[in-house]
Formats: C-alpha cells, structure tokens, sequence
C-alpha cells in the first residue's frame, strides 16, 4: 500500500526541481455521481507556469501562463490540486 501525501508545498519543490510524480485525483462522469470515482495521474512541470495534471491526455488540473495574473504559481498549482483532490506518493529516501 501506498502513503498518500497532501504536501503540495512540498510537491511543487518537487516538480520545480525537474521530478514527475505519480498521483491521484477524484473525477466524477457527469455532475450527479454522487461518489467521485479515482484517477492515476502524472505531475510534470515543464516551465514556469507550465504544469500538468493528468493522464492518457485527460488533464485533471493545469497550470498556464495566463495564469500568472491569478497570483504566485505555487498557489494557483495549490488550488488545482485542491480542487481535483490530489493525493501523490511522496519521494522516497535513497538507501
């Protein structure tokens, strides 16, 4: 079993340092499921204000550069993941 993290502070040092990492979201098939159903997903940043979330190029959540004048990136990234309810495995240490 797998430790889901919620650190997304701690995420996004991650993507900006070049890592992809694996998580998960909720998605829903139409507005009345009442259950959200779990997604795998891919974290990937590629520039600034260049993040994707998703997979199979479903995007769950994403980061533009238009974005910029919704406020700093770690905070826009933040409330995509928040709002997709991203869960990630978190780094592992190095023996």
């Amino acid at each position: 079993m797998y430790h889901l993290s919620t650190d997304y502070v701690e995420l996004f040092r991650l993507i900006c340092a070049g890592h992809v990492a694996v998580g998960f979201v909720d998605y829903r098939f139409s507005d009345g499921d009442e259950s959200p159903m779990r997604d795998v997903v891919q974290v990937r940043r590629h520039r600034e204000y260049d993040i994707f979330i998703g997979a199979r190029g479903i995007a769950y959540g994403s980061v533009h550069t238009f974005q910029s004048e919704d406020g700093p990136e770690a905070e826009v990234f933040a409330s995509h993941c928040r709002a997709c309810n991203l869960s990630y495995v978190p780094a592992q240490a190095k023996a």
